[in-house]
């Protein structure tokens, strides 16, 4: 791994401490959206049922990612996501079981698009018991190859 990549992602984790704390301030006034909010928005966000299905997408992820709404409703993350679907379903199984907001960085392939992407995600528990989860648009970056790889490897 080059210098460049490791500077990169030492940034990156300054960058998500720097957000973890902005979040934390206002993420007790944040409300949660329902379903039909959740289709309307133009944000990037879903939301999935108690088993991690899911049960919609945004306008805002849709034109993010290159997926519907009916493509992705009532899959796991593991059918869509295949190489990083896994951890998506961690994190999210980490929220419906613990009642607890999960703030950090996920990354993936997205071969729609065919590019490595990473961002900020924020995962929160529903009254329905499951998850609703929102990610900021001014953190969604493309990455490459090499980037991803040592994001995954904890580097």
């Amino acid at each position: 791994m080059n210098v460049g990549a490791i500077q990169e992602l030492d940034s990156l984790r300054s960058q998500l401490e720097e957000r973890l704390n902005l979040h934390d301030r206002i993420a007790s006034r944040m409300h949660v959206p329902s379903i039909e909010e959740i289709k309307n928005s133009d944000y990037i966000a879903c939301a999935k049922d108690r088993d991690g299905k899911m049960l919609a997408v945004s306008k805002g992820y849709s034109q993010a990612f290159g997926i519907s709404d009916l493509e992705y409703s009532g899959k796991l993350d593991s059918a869509v996501w295949a190489a990083d679907g896994q951890d998506f379903e961690d994190h999210d199984r980490f929220v419906r079981e613990t009642g607890v907001t999960f703030e950090g960085y996920e990354a993936w392939f997205n071969a729609k698009e065919g590019e490595y992407q990473m961002a900020l995600v924020i995962k929160r528990p529903y009254k329905d018991g499951g998850t609703r989860m929102n990610i900021p648009r001014d953190s969604l970056k493309i990455i490459n190859e090499e980037e991803y790889k040592a994001f995954k490897n904890g580097c």
